[in-house]
């Protein structure tokens, strides 16, 4: 089974993953637009695909995303109030982002966790 059939299953199985996947989807939408993180711009293209189930990401890719996203909320975090700038629009905006971030991380944490549960009971 890949990551995206995992996400597909237990968004299936539950009303509610699915209604939290679709708002992550949205909210990750919204961030994308912004181009937020530019430097991060294709691992936040990916990120939205994976939550709309637009493309598979191998355990790996998903891994590799769920460091660099908590790595990146730690960042803004630690510079809110430089990048933020007492920018009303601007807080808003990556206060947004850091929570989107944040949700997702434990979002495909719980799917990884999934993936690698199937992998194991199949061998």
């Amino acid at each position: 089974m890949c990551v995206l059939a995992v996400i597909k299953k237990i968004t299936k199985e539950s009303e509610s993953v699915e209604v939290n996947r679709h708002l992550l989807a949205t909210s990750m939408k919204f961030c994308v637009d912004l181009d937020l993180m530019q430097h991060r711009r294709r691992d936040m293209k990916d990120t939205l695909d994976l939550l709309l189930l637009n493309k598979n990401l191998g355990p790996i890719q998903l891994k590799y995303l769920i460091c660099v996203i908590r790595g990146e909320v730690i960042q803004i975090e630690q510079l809110f109030d430089d990048i933020t700038e007492n920018n009303i629009d601007l807080q808003l905006q990556y206060g947004l982002l850091i929570r989107t971030l944040q949700c997702t991380a434990i979002f495909f944490e719980t799917v990884l966790n999934m993936f690698n549960n199937l992998q194991k009971n199949n061998h």
